[in-house]
């Protein structure tokens, strides 16, 4: 996804979405259900957000005590959404090129509704970066849409 297909999805977020506490509590509740219990000991871990977006999943991390988190983006007005609101360790950064020099420095790396944006034959050379990125025994989170829930398509669009 270019930068700028990622900045006017931010700015259509912003403008058609309502950003507020409530909003991000939702998001945060979900990723405690799903998350919760493999974070549970991580609370001072080195933890990366690729493709952070406007921040839900920094926004749960820093509400629940996590230290030691950051965030990469294509979109730079997600980035300085995020830097203004969650953490200054956010970066504009392509997670292929980013990672190339983070090798062995995470905890945890999360990818929340990323990889289906990235070319087919491209995933499996981002994977074994993320894995080369990883610490011995690093968590590797990644969440996807469902595309056969009924409601995939309302996610999608």
């Amino acid at each position: 996804m270019s930068s700028n297909i990622s900045d006017n999805y931010a700015k259509y977020f912003i403008k058609f979405n309502e950003i507020d506490h409530k909003q991000y509590e939702i998001a945060a509740s979900s990723y405690e259900t799903n998350y919760g219990t493999l974070l549970v000991n991580h609370h001072d871990a080195k933890i990366l957000d690729i493709g952070c977006g406007m921040g839900h999943f920094l926004y749960y991390l820093k509400t629940r005590g996590y230290k030691n988190f950051s965030g990469i983006d294509l979109g730079e007005t997600q980035v300085d959404f995020c830097k203004k609101y969650f953490t200054k360790d956010v970066e504009l950064a392509n997670a292929s090129e980013y990672l190339k020099y983070h090798e062995n420095e995470y905890d945890v790396i999360v990818m929340n509704d990323v990889i289906e944006h990235i070319v087919k034959d491209d995933v499996m050379d981002l994977l074994k970066l993320v894995k080369k990125s990883l610490k011995k025994d690093g968590i590797f989170l990644i969440k996807t849409i469902n595309m056969s829930n009924p409601f995939g398509l309302n996610s999608r669009y």
